[in-house]
């Protein structure tokens, strides 16, 4: 009985030697948990402390950030504004040029129509002999050659009759023309003004070969010849004139058909 009590006991202190051996373990455990955990905190509020200082660069390098773009939106402005200024500018420089030229154009044409002999009527121009001029060049209300001999040749200018201001507007420069054969054709050829006369017309279809001066040229086959319909004029009425505008040099259209369409459309 003695034995077993001994070695009860021996089972005993063995056990609170273990339990007490846990205990510090677990109680060292903590102590290097709870020091852990205070290095943590400690750390993380160095971490919240250098985020509030990076949200505030941020917030500086944000604001520095839309400063810099409100001055280069200003600056694109102002770029933008100049070069439209230098555009303006350079307009404005080549239709002072443009003048200049037709200035001197103007002066060099008065120069020779003070020396040419010039034809302002019909009559005039019917009554020339037969010659060959080459060299057209249209000087604002008059038409300039070089006649045979190399001199220089003019018909119309500031007092030309109608119906020689009609002729010279559908000459082209670079041209040669044989008078008065050339203005003789030119009076027999088919002249609408009005739409009366538009209307009037047989169906053709025709190529629009020139508009210059508010006068619109076209050609058509005509019994397999090659004839001339003139279109407008200084005295034709506005819807003619507008009509004329509509139309692409170079292509064909159907008339009356075509003049009849612009007005519906117009209409609508």
């Amino acid at each position: 009985m003695k034995k077993v009590h001994i070695l009860l006991y021996t089972i005993l202190v063995v056990a609170v030697v273990v339990l007490y051996s846990s205990y510090n373990s677990a109680r060292t455990n903590c102590m290097e948990l709870e020091a852990a955990r205070d290095e943590s905190h400690t750390h993380i509020i160095a971490l919240n402390t250098q985020i509030q200082k990076l949200s505030k660069n941020i917030k500086t390098v944000e604001s520095q950030l839309e400063k810099v773009q409100r001055e280069r939106t200003s600056l694109v402005q102002k770029l933008f504004d100049r070069e439209t200024e230098l555009g303006q500018l350079s307009e404005a420089n080549t239709e002072l040029k443009n003048q200049a030229v037709e200035a001197r154009e103007r002066l060099e044409f008065a120069r020779r129509c003070a020396s040419e002999s010039r034809y302002e009527t019909a009559a005039q121009i019917l009554g020339l002999p037969t010659c060959t001029l080459t060299d057209a060049q249209n000087h604002i209300c008059s038409m300039a050659f070089t006649d045979s001999r190399g001199k220089s040749f003019s018909i119309g200018g500031p007092g030309a009759s109608p119906d020689v201001a009609s002729f010279i507007s559908s000459l082209e420069n670079g041209k040669t023309y044989t008078l008065p054969a050339d203005f003789e054709a030119y009076q027999k050829r088919t002249q609408c003004t009005t739409k009366g006369q538009l209307f009037a017309l047989k169906p053709i279809t025709a190529a629009f070969t020139k508009f210059r001066r508010a006068y619109g040229t076209f050609v058509y086959k005509d019994d397999k010849e090659e004839t001339s319909l003139l279109v407008g004029g200084r005295d034709a009425e506005p819807e003619v004139i507008d009509f004329l505008k509509t139309l692409e040099v170079g292509k064909s259209y159907a008339l009356p058909d075509a003049f009849r369409e612009y007005l519906k459309k117009r209409d609508k």
